[in-house]
């Protein structure tokens, strides 16, 4: 997904559009860096060392064209990549208007989620859960947490979901997500009971095991 499209995405989300300027300059990708630094008024948002290393730098937006717009990874080769079917579409869930759209996984059979946070960088960096990842066999759902972290009309549909008997829910080490939601999300509920769950975490060694 290009810079220009993730900045629209976290429209004033400036905690997440820091950590995407801090890993551009950690990437060395200065140009990109500043530009995204400037647009969205970030001077009071990032490290201080980032800061400075930002105002030191003399930008030309002239080469901060951004990239294609697209849902995949964006290295190369891109065959080294595990990528979704072509069928499989993906919606953002950022407003309340946009929660109805989860009843689709109320027909699915299999719901897979997972929940990406910013990384811990020191001891006492405290983050939360950014993003809430939700998926049947032909849609997957991004759930934007900082928006939506409070939301109980969100907190319900989850609810729904996640008791719902015809679908079994499917993560990978997803206590670990549990705790984060725990220690962070105390308005939500949804999580504290799964009607049917499988943790893929139980079955991969037998997987790796059983392969050629």
């Amino acid at each position: 997904m290009s810079l220009d499209k993730i900045e629209d995405m976290f429209l004033g989300i400036k905690p997440m559009l820091a950590y995407l300027v801090e890993d551009l300059v950690h990437k060395n990708r200065l140009n990109e860096a500043k530009g995204v630094y400037l647009r969205n008024n970030l001077q009071d948002t990032v490290r201080p060392d980032v800061k400075e290393q930002l105002d030191d730098y003399d930008y030309d937006p002239s080469k901060d064209v951004p990239a294609p717009d697209f849902f995949g990874p964006v290295s190369t080769p891109i065959e080294s990549y595990i990528v979704l079917p072509d069928h499989v579409k993906v919606q953002m869930i950022s407003t309340v208007a946009d929660i109805p759209k989860l009843n689709e996984l109320l027909k699915e059979p299999f719901v897979g989620v997972d929940s990406e946070w910013r990384p811990s960088l020191t001891k006492f960096h405290k983050t939360a859960p950014a993003l809430f990842q939700i998926s049947g066999a032909s849609t997957s759902f991004l759930i934007d947490f900082y928006n939506l972290k409070e939301n109980l009309e969100l907190d319900a549909k989850l609810s729904e979901i996640f008791n719902n008997e015809s679908s079994i829910i499917v993560g990978f080490s997803f206590n670990s997500d549990i705790d984060q939601f725990t220690r962070k999300f105390t308005k939500l509920k949804f999580y504290r009971y799964i009607k049917n769950f499988i943790d893929a975490q139980s079955y991969f060694s037998r997987v790796m095991l059983a392969a050629p």
